[in-house]
């Protein structure tokens, strides 16, 4: 009785070792979405991020459609966090200077995600602006405007004729020309969906949030959203499931705009813990 008593035992300890071994592991370059009982923010700066595990992802010019270019940030470092509430992405990257005002002869830094729509077959969908019938969701932080919400006043870059003349800050021509294209005076992200190259279109719903901060030749940068998604067209972020995502990095400094910027040209595996 005693042996077979043994015997039962460990051929279940045996088996929960196989069934151990045989767990898929996470493969190398995963982005690992870590959970956190503590609530989310868009600081780059927080504690939280210093324990967090990170992936760096090469970057290279794109040069699949035109205008081809970029290609002056060779590498990106991501890392995630969710709390079952929100979820956060952290993208840190070497630039040498911080390129905040877009007008006709300067251009702003900026990074993106993208997201696909559907992870099933995930080879029918373009890890740059996705395809027809294969959607992306992309969320762009802006160095422009990330410099707004700062407190930098930048209008006299765009309107040089203003320059010493004293105006009010509710003219609304005034008004168009801080704030461009925002869903709010203080936003500094964008939430698009795209359908391949010349269908971005930006989101009815805005639903994130980002916050940059550059120093000693370097960009930090936090994307915040909910984690339960509030449409079709946002990327969908379940606990215990796997995605993906892509990167892209526009430096001003280079004059990288709309294409002109540096990407992966592969999908980067995204776990959810």
């Amino acid at each position: 009785m005693r042996r077979t008593l043994m015997s039962s035992v460990l051929a279940v300890a045996l088996a929960a070792a196989t069934a151990l071994d045989a767990a898929p592991a996470v493969p190398d370059g995963t982005v690992v979405v870590a959970t956190t009982q503590k609530r989310l923010g868009t600081d780059p700066d927080d504690p939280l991020w210093q324990k967090v595990q990170a992936v760096t992802v090469a970057m290279v010019p794109q040069n699949i459609a035109p205008p081809h270019g970029g290609g002056s940030v060779s590498r990106i470092r991501i890392q995630a966090l969710h709390n079952r509430d929100q979820i956060a992405f952290r993208l840190v990257w070497n630039d040498p200077t911080a390129d905040v005002e877009n007008a006709l002869d300067s251009f702003r830094d900026a990074v993106a995600l993208l997201f696909p729509l559907k992870t099933r077959n995930l080879g029918n969908t373009s890890p740059l602006m996705g395809n027809k019938g294969a959607p992306v969701n992309i969320w762009q932080w802006r160095a422009d405007w990330q410099a707004d919400r700062d407190g930098r006043d930048r209008l006299q870059a765009r309107m040089p004729h203003t320059a010493g003349v004293w105006i009010s800050p509710l003219d609304e021509q005034i008004l168009k020309a801080r704030f461009p294209a925002k869903p709010q005076p203080n936003a500094t992200a964008l939430e698009f969906v795209a359908e391949g190259w010349g269908t971005l279109t930006r989101q009815k719903q805005q639903d994130i949030d980002a916050e940059g901060r550059w120093q000693d030749g370097e960009w930090r940068v936090v994307f915040l959203r909910r984690l339960k998604r509030t449409d079709a067209s946002d990327a969908a972020f379940r606990p215990g499931t796997r995605t993906a995502l892509n990167v892209a990095v526009w430096n001003g400094a280079e004059e990288d705009v709309n294409g002109r910027k540096s990407v992966s040209l592969q999908w980067i595996p995204v776990l959810v813990r």
